[in-house]
């Protein structure tokens, strides 16, 4: 290992470093060195390394412990120092991915080096895979997208095969090691050192990023020439889906005119095969589970037949009739009816990719020497092929134009698939495209606006019909007015899961929501059955004590003897194990289920905070999970008999309170209190909370005005005295002194002050507006907000003299409303 000690980078020249692949080169530097010179002597490091691409090889920079020092390697080798050209893009920094802007660099352009400026880049599913680390090897940050094309502005000495103004793109690779079997072949795409376009390590050891950016720098073995002809916008989808599609025609021989194509599946890899095998010349039959496409199909793509795959009658006729069927489909699904559809020697080949194993029987391919295979993207000269015959057979993807600014939404769609009325109804296999006018010389705008600049693109699956409501056609079991076409309908089997569905907004709550004879829903009402009330505990933002008045709620109706079950379905944030002193319990089952964990003989808690391993752990789920732990909690845990169930919801309006409530209100569900807090900026937000009851026909049975004003015995308050310096003296025991000699009956005093402004009226005035109960106010009393600390009831003591009455004059209220009252006398309190 060698050493150079340099007091500034520009007197090492090049010829004093010495390469091999078991060298590791340092550099020690002392604090003099400009943080310039360093970048320019890593950029020449790893100039000359990038010859080398030598695996073993890296760079080790080993400073003095100065602070400048480290300071200094830290600018040199970020993401905007490590190369030279400055480069703006938009990132995703963590696991949520939400995309920002993002300054960066970019490689000089090498001898064999294209540099283009990006006029537009595709959203690929697996980008927002990646964005969210859902595959587990996402390095952040990460500039996403793999259908990039543009127009060249710079070329290196050694191209041949472009110049500056030619349209080009970059797929979903930039490298790969060259001398493979694979690589030799043309078969980059399956070269096991494949550099993939983001995301991944590339020569030099920095991290490669992607198309959602200014420009692009890419060897020029992976550059795509794209034709004068095909329009950059509706060809940029082809670098992805339509490779995926175009590859295994030709290495399958399914190419040749006269061939009969069956087609699985009319989702956006489906409607590219489909256009593909057209230009062929072939016979193409689309086989689908929904009878709605056989418009879009034939009228609209041109397919020649269309089969539903769960019609028996059309596809007896059809068996033995194909030379090759093209299988596009994610979900899982029967392959023994497409292999009956081969001819013999016929070829299933899978493109897309279910997530559990397909079941495959091996009599049916012997019987007929069928066989199945796969295939992912292609090679790059395939790839240009490819191009070159889409751009012959004008062969381009449906797309929608947008603004870089609206990329988040654009991926909040993609994954909701929830489209705007903007959307025009298409029949391509690509998607949608984002454009906008930026150049790269551009000096990057502040944050506020830099995204109206942002020279970007991308691209979203194509979409059929506008956005609208769809719970209420969900309720009624109707067919919601933003439906595809063909819709099967919410409450069919294959609702969210037919290829009719692919693309519709509304899939994802389809797929979910329950439909049919859904067997958690029966469990649900079987064990809900020994529970004769089901009340509600919502606000409409956090931290206005909403899980404080569940707590003290179930304290009070347990001392009426009532039987009480507390659930708590704030997954993110469970408190109420803290509140109710069960902090460290342990969730138990037994024959008859999850048991609660018991406060009291009559007061069992169930939360979720009892299943976790660490009190500090936070809970990031998504909306599935949410909702199936809610079932869980719902169907699995045992209560018995109970008087009163008590759910304390997450604070807002979210998947937690649609999942509780569909399963919940066909059991009876009594309805919903909602706390807030007086001031207008909580108010505004329970005015949406009343919204969606009433929206979903949850009754409001009320709201609590909590901490309204600070309300505490005079007796526990401090006193202090402010001197000339604006020092604090306690004089506490002398003032209190001071009233038991002269005023004693003060003692006995409430003192009250404004916490929150109430001066709009406060939850009163806003119950009124709305024609919703209004249940009474509680102050903010310090003694109550100890008592949650500490896991007790306010009730149990005369310590919360403030809040306690107040608690106990709203619960009387509301156990008239739902006629508990005679329960209550009954039980003897």
């Amino acid at each position: 290992m060698m050493t150079h000690d340099v007091g500034c980078v520009r007197s090492l020249s090049t010829h004093d470093v010495w390469f091999s692949s078991l060298t590791k080169y340092v550099v020690t530097a002392n604090s003099c060195i400009s943080s310039r010179c360093m970048v320019q002597f890593a950029h020449q490091v790893r100039t000359m390394s990038g010859s080398v691409r030598s695996p073993n090889y890296r760079i080790l920079f080993q400073f003095s412990l100065k602070p400048c020092s480290s300071k200094l390697i830290e600018m040199a080798m970020s993401p905007e120092n490590e190369h030279p050209v400055r480069a703006f893009g938009w990132a995703a920094r963590d696991s949520s991915g939400h995309l920002s802007p993002f300054k960066f660099s970019r490689r000089a352009t090498g001898e064999k080096d294209v540099t283009f400026k990006v006029l537009y880049c595709g959203i690929c599913h697996s980008d927002l895979h990646n964005v969210k680390n859902e595959w587990g090897i996402t390095s952040y940050p990460v500039v996403p997208g793999h259908e990039i094309v543009g127009v060249v502005t710079e070329v290196g000495t050694k191209v041949t095969k472009f110049k500056v103004g030619d349209k080009v793109g970059v797929g979903c690779m930039v490298g790969s090691c060259h001398s493979c079997t694979n690589c030799k072949d043309d078969l980059e795409n399956y070269c096991p050192k494949m550099i993939l376009s983001y995301g991944a390590k590339y020569y030099d050891g920095t991290t490669t990023y992607g198309g959602y950016s200014d420009i692009m720098v890419s060897d020029e073995h992976f550059v795509i020439k794209i034709p004068d002809n095909l329009p950059l916008d509706g060809g940029a989808p082809l670098l992805c889906a339509g490779i995926t599609v175009y590859s295994p025609l030709k290495y399958y021989g399914l190419d040749k005119a006269g061939m009969h194509l069956g087609v699985v599946g009319l989702g956006g890899l489906g409607h590219m095969a489909v256009k593909f095998a057209k230009a062929m010349g072939l016979k193409v039959t689309v086989i689908s589970t929904s009878p709605n496409k056989k418009k879009e199909a034939m009228d609209h793509l041109g397919a020649d037949a269309f089969l539903v795959s769960r019609n028996t009658e059309e596809m007896e006729p059809a068996m033995g009739t194909m030379d090759g069927i093209i299988d596009t489909v994610s979900a899982m699904h029967a392959l023994l009816p497409l292999i009956g559809l081969l001819k013999n020697n016929g070829k299933l080949v899978m493109v897309g990719a279910p997530e559990k194993p397909l079941e495959l029987l091996a009599f049916p391919l012997l019987m007929g020497r069928k066989m199945v295979g796969g295939s992912g993207i292609g090679g790059m000269k395939e790839t240009q092929e490819m191009i070159n015959f889409a751009a012959k057979h004008n062969i381009i993807a449906d797309i929608e134009l947008i603004p870089m600014d609206y990329v988040n939404n654009a991926l909040d769609r993609r994954e909701r698939a929830t489209p705007t009325r903007a959307e025009r109804r298409g029949g391509g296999g690509g998607g949608k495209t984002y454009k906008s006018e930026a150049l790269r010389d551009a000096p990057p705008p502040p944050p506020s606006t830099c995204a109206l600049e942002a020279p970007l693109f991308s691209i979203l699956p194509r979409r059929q019909r506008p956005a609208g409501a769809l719970f209420a056609a969900m309720e009624n079991g109707e067919v919601p007015e933003n439906a595809n076409e063909h819709c099967p309908g919410t409450l069919s089997e294959a609702a969210g899961k037919a290829d009719a569905c692919q693309g519709c907004p509304n899939q994802q709550a389809c797929a979910t929501a329950p439909k049919g004879p859904d067997p958690d829903l029966v469990a649900i009402a079987e064990r809900m059955a020994t529970v004769k009330h089901k009340i509600l505990v919502l606000s409409g933002k956090g931290g206005v004590g909403k899980s404080t008045f569940s707590a003290q709620l179930s304290f009070a109706l347990a001392a009426l003897d009532f039987q009480v079950g507390l659930l708590d379905i704030d997954i993110c944030g469970p408190s109420i194990p803290k509140m109710l002193g069960l902090e460290g319990q342990e969730i138990h089952q037994s024959n008859l289920g999850w048991s609660p964990v018991y406060v009291e003989s009559n007061l069992g808690v169930m939360s979720i905070g009892f299943m976790l391993p660490n009190p500090d752990e936070a809970v990031i789920w998504r909306g599935p999970r949410k909702n199936g732990l809610i079932k869980q909690f719902l169907k699995d845990v045992y209560w018995g008999e109970l008087d009163v169930l008590v759910v304390d919801a997450p604070p807002g309006t979210s998947d937690e309170h649609i999942s509780i409530v569909q399963c919940l209100q066909a059991t009876g569900l009594d309805g919903a209190i909602i706390v807030t807090t007086p001031q207008q900026v909580s108010l505004i937000d329970v005015r949406k909370e009343v919204s969606f009851c009433k929206k979903v026909g949850v009754p409001v049975l009320g709201v609590v005005e909590n901490m309204s004003g600070l309300a505490q015995p005079l007796s526990d308050f401090r006193f202090t005295k402010i001197t000339e310096t604006g020092e604090q003296n306690d004089i506490t025991e002398w003032a209190l002194q001071y009233m038991r000699d002269k005023a004693p009956e003060l003692l006995n005093l409430i003192a009250l002050s404004e916490v929150f402004d109430s001066s709009g009226g406060g939850a009163a005035k806003m119950c009124r507006e709305m024609g919703v109960p209004f249940l009474g106010k509680v102050p903010l009393d310090p003694q109550l907000c100890r008592a949650a600390e500490e896991g007790r009831s306010c009730f149990v003591d005369q310590r919360c003299t403030a809040s306690a009455p107040a608690l106990k004059s709203i619960i009387e209220k509301l156990l008239q409303s739902q006629g508990l009252s005679q329960m209550a006398m009954e039980n003897g309190a």
